[in-house]
């Protein structure tokens, strides 16, 4: 039996290979600790909030184009962005006219992209 199973050609399994999950589970993990960075400072924006809200609008954006390779991350790292950016927003609802210079034009777009939502009827 051994003799046959050793002749037979390895069958390619249908599953992701851990390679790609732990890739998967460690872009999340950062995603997510970016947004911990994020979310550390309800009520203030420190200088590196701007540059870590767009960083993750483009992981966001990296999750759907990867979600062929990673669906269950991608899904999982576009709700993560999407909870920090809106929390951001919540949060700041109320001193937004006093935060909004903190950020510039190509900022506000992207944090706009992750909160709205896609035109999907034309």
């Amino acid at each position: 039996l051994d003799a046959a199973k050793a002749a037979l050609p390895a069958r390619r399994s249908s599953k992701k290979t851990p390679a790609a999950a732990e890739t998967g589970a460690a872009r999340l993990a950062a995603v997510q600790a970016l947004g911990a960075c994020v979310l550390a400072f309800p009520y203030s924006v420190p200088g590196h909030v701007p540059d870590a809200l767009v960083l993750l609008a483009r992981h966001s954006h990296l999750a759907s184009a990867a979600g062929n390779a990673l669906p269950r991350h991608a899904a999982a790292i576009r709700e993560a962005v999407r909870a920090t950016v809106a929390e951001f927003k919540r949060t700041h609802a109320e001193t937004w006219s006093f935060v909004r210079p903190f950020f510039d034009q190509d900022q506000l777009e992207a944090l706009a992209d992750v909160l709205s939502a896609g035109d999907y009827l034309v």
